[in-house]
């Protein structure tokens, strides 16, 4: 009995052409501005001018929240009016993508 096995190279995936692209996003971020109280979100547009004015380092007055950090994908012209459906629905519940 031969131990001998074929071992055939992976099969990479078929790179779609650009003419099979209706949406592109490459290195996509989205950062919100937590604040812990409301009033901080007048501060933080009035109080940083005057400081800068004053000559001081500008205080900051929430925190950041990176949702998403380089995200990238394609959607193919056959799938459109799926992701369009997906993306209108998440749109209208967010307001935003």
């Amino acid at each position: 009995m031969s131990d001998t096995t074929t071992s055939l190279p992976p099969i990479a995936p078929r790179q779609p052409e650009s003419g099979d692209i209706a949406i592109r996003v490459s290195n996509l971020s989205k950062c919100y501005q937590i604040y812990k109280q409301p009033q901080d979100r007048l501060k933080q547009t009035i109080y940083p001018s005057l400081q800068r004015l004053a000559g001081k380092t500008p205080k900051q007055y929430y925190r950041e929240f990176l949702a998403l950090k380089d995200v990238s994908f394609e959607i193919k012209k056959t799938k459109l009016f799926c992701a369009a459906f997906v993306v209108g629905a998440h749109t209208i519940a967010r307001h935003n993508l």
